[in-house]
């Protein structure tokens, strides 16, 4: 009651608390000292369910209080909060982090310097570090998940509102606060990295994929890195078990929140020791050395000291040590890793245009890490589906490897270390008939089957069978007790484990993942029914990895994209001078308002720059997509062909289940998945006739318009895009055998969206915005 006697108070008054309290005419008022003295009081209480509650009071005006007349009044409220650092009961703690998190430490640092000049006698104390090192960080390792978790949020939503003087021009709190509200209220929005920007490429997965996330900025660029630092050395020097969990909980926050590929020399950094000529010269097995217990290798070792000794980390804890037995644990390293690894690839992308020999030597430090991570990934799928189906693992044969479809070379990252040993079987497969590639002599099939059978093959490694029976145990009291909290582990997991997999396929060729295809589907298959969403989605990745319609086949072309974001792109048009609080509120604003709306009116002129922007967009794939199918489906072998079918009958089971799964669910981010997935083997010339032979699935999107314009779908602004992209596709006559749907009929259905009176911002523009661009700018 206190918390929001003062939080109102303050807010009506602007935070002017003597005014307030002069206009009201009861007499015998409590004073502001007052009142924060009660507050205290019960914050220090011996109780620590008094202690949590009042520390719940708190949480309410502390920020309002702190930016008010009377702050210097209440500065005593942050060494309250280091008094209760050392409660043992899980709630307080977990209400003493989200507090922490509350505060702008731009403003505690202006208070401190105050405080400081009123008192010179006064020591000047860093209540950021204090509260970093001396409470967050402790309660990172904390034997309590939940308190964890809590500490791992606040890192994160603090990350903003740090402040480090050096960061800043002229080390001012108040020109820092100014400047962090010019961004909110009259920055341009401005999506990309601090280098060169991805090309638009339809549904691309994170962290590829950019639009809702947080836009680039220099200063929470700079926060972040230090947080960044301070964690990975807190991972790499600490023995504490539950520490380990929770840094790396923390990391899989920050690279979830702020992406690798739009703060990529933040993230980079963890690799900014890494010598090309040094690991060019070491073999490849020993970058898969796992390391000892749950402790990283010495930082002696100035070869790996920043690369091998994090990644190898990170990969050896979820396959050699007990995190991967602890389900939420091993989610967060295992995101963690697939994050770093798209960084990694995102830094060689951009490092690409300088030379050749950086990108030829990147396999060697990068194949054997991915390796080793899809192995793994191989394997916690087959578990899933051994646990799912019911069945006890057992030593299979090889399944039969697919011939590659030919395909231009890239930067994957998932190079073959002897391509020579590789180019027989390759030839073979293209140029003669599909038995050719697939059969091999029986000696090497018997001794390949000796060795590992197939891929996500478990039952000889001991760590694997314990995670096999934790999984199985989890699922087996889930369907007996329906016990959701089991169930959220197990789920979280493999979700998990099918996001990883999909960023591995963004940036694999076809060759590479042609081997494993069959493999991977048949898990997806078996997965769909208990995670439907990342499964179809791991889908769709595949096919667009087999033919080469995936992030890395479109990687060389995106080089040469004009208008890249670049970091320092704001700086040009600033004067060489310090800024100030001037330049800061009212010069940047309006100058950086002024160059937008230049450069968009010379995008508009250029015919020229527009063309070259065009051929990005994603409904080009309609036309850049569909053209490499074309040269393989007209090319004069007949094992090309043979090859191409056997591919698409791969996925006609999955498919099915698919279509099934968006007509008997409501989940608005399945039925986007599995659009996109229609509009994948559309772009790759699969009849749809076949697929859909009777029409029942379009007659039912198309009934969800019903829905649509009533307002009785949740989300229905991320549906509406990708029922009419997939609408615009199917309207192209010359990729079925009967016509589906005309343009017409398209565009009366936006007549029909435009009469609902629904939002036209989250309505009518997302739909007309594929239609458009099909209409104007493809045909």
């Amino acid at each position: 009651m206190i918390g929001h006697f003062l939080l109102h108070s303050s807010q009506e008054t602007g935070g002017w608390w003597s005014k307030w309290l002069s206009n009201q005419s009861v007499t015998g008022s409590p004073t502001l000292l007052n009142l924060l003295s009660k507050l205290t009081s019960v914050v220090q209480d011996d109780s620590s369910v008094a202690s949590k509650l009042g520390l719940v009071g708190l949480k309410q005006c502390i920020n309002m209080l702190l930016n008010s007349l009377d702050a210097l009044e209440c500065f005593h409220l942050l060494e309250t909060l280091l008094q209760v650092k050392d409660n043992s009961y899980w709630l307080t703690k977990i209400e003493l982090a989200e507090v922490v998190s509350s505060i702008s430490f731009k403003v505690v640092n202006y208070l401190e310097g105050e405080s400081t000049r009123n008192n010179p006698l006064l020591k000047s104390t860093c209540y950021q570090d204090k509260f970093l090192n001396g409470i967050l960080i402790p309660l990172l390792g904390d034997e309590d998940f939940r308190v964890r978790q809590a500490s791992a949020i606040a890192i994160v939503k603090l990350v903003p509102k740090f402040f480090f003087p050096i960061d800043h021009p002229n080390k001012d709190a108040i020109t820092a606060i100014a400047k962090e509200s010019t961004d909110i209220y009259l920055n341009m929005p401005n999506k990309g990295s601090s280098h060169s920007t991805l090309p638009l490429v339809h549904a691309l997965v994170k962290p590829f994929a950019v639009q809702s996330s947080c836009s680039y900025n220099s200063v929470i660029d700079a926060s972040l890195s230090r947080i960044v630092n301070l964690l990975v050395t807190t991972l790499r020097m600490c023995t504490n078990k539950f520490l380990i969990y929770g840094c790396c909980h923390a990391l899989c926050l920050l690279s979830e929140e702020f992406l690798v590929t739009v703060f990529p020399e933040t993230w980079n950094a963890v690799f900014s020791a890494f010598k090309y000529e040094s690991v060019y010269n070491e073999s490849c097995p020993q970058l898969l050395q796992p390391c000892v217990g749950l402790v990283s290798e010495s930082a002696s070792n100035d070869t790996f000291s920043q690369t091998s000794d994090i990644l190898c980390h990170l990969i050896s804890l979820i396959t050699h040590t007990s995190v991967c037995l602890d389900l939420v644990a091993h989610q967060h390293v295992l995101q963690l890793t697939g994050n770093l690894l798209c960084g990694l690839w995102y830094k060689f992308l951009v490092e690409s245009r300088n030379s050749n020999y950086q990108e030829l030597k990147q396999d060697v430090y990068v194949f054997p890490l991915v390796e080793k991570l899809f192995l793994h990934l191989m394997r916690v799928l087959n578990i899933f589906t051994h646990v799912l189906e019911e069945q006890y693992p057992i030593c299979v044969s090889n399944r039969p490897a697919l011939p590659s479809l030919p395909n231009a070379p890239s930067l994957s990252p998932i190079k073959r270390k002897s391509k020579v040993k590789d180019e027989p079987v390759t030839s073979s497969s293209v140029k003669g008939s599909p038995s050719k590639g697939i059969d091999k002599s029986d000696t090497e099939k018997e001794r390949t089957s000796k060795i590992s059978g197939t891929l996500g093959q478990f039952h000889t490694f001991p760590l694997y069978m314990k995670l096999y029976e934790i999984l199985r145990g989890a699922y087996g009291s889930y369907k007996i007790s329906m016990d959701f909290q089991s169930s959220e582990k197990f789920c979280h997991l493999l979700k998990c484990t099918l996001d990883v997999m999909s960023q591995i396929l963004e940036v694999s060729e076809s060759h590479e993942m042609g081997k494993s295809a069959e493999e991977i589907l048949s898990y997806l298959k078996s997965l769909m029914v208990m995670e439907s969403c990342s499964s179809v989605q791991c889908v769709r990745q595949l096919l667009k990895s087999l033919f080469g319609t995936n992030l890395i086949a479109l990687c060389q072309e995106a080089l040469l994209v004009p208008g890249m974001c670049s970091k320092g792109n704001g700086s040009s048009r600033l004067s060489a001078t310090v800024p100030g609080l001037y330049h800061t509120v009212i010069s940047y604003p309006y100058t950086d308002f002024t160059h937008v709306l230049k450069d968009k009116t010379i995008k508009c002129l250029s015919s020229e720059g527009n063309d070259e922007l065009v051929s990005f967009r994603c409904l080009n794939w309609v036309k850049h997509g569909s053209g490499k199918i074309t040269n393989l489906s007209k090319s004069g072998s007949k094992g090309e062909k043979a090859n191409l079918a056997a591919h698409i009958r791969l996925f006609e089971a999955v498919v099915i289940r698919a279509l099934q799964q968006y007509t008997i669910s409501s989940d608005v981010t399945l039925q986007c998945q599995v659009l996109d997935l229609l509009a994948q083997l559309v772009q790759l010339r699969v009849n749809y006739c076949l697929l859909d032979a009777d029409q029942i699935f379009i007659h039912y999107v198309i009934k969800q318009f019903e829905f649509i314009e009533e307002g009785q779908i949740a989300n229905a602004d991320i549906l509406i895009p990708r029922i009419f992209y997939f609408l615009i596709l199917l309207s192209y006559e010359r990729y079925h055998s009967k016509p589906i749907i005309s343009v017409p009929k398209i565009l009366q259905l936006c007549d029909s969206l435009i009469a609902s009176g629904q939002p036209p911002d989250k309505y009518v523009v997302r739909a007309l915005q594929p239609v458009i661009e099909d209409l104007f700018l493809i045909k």
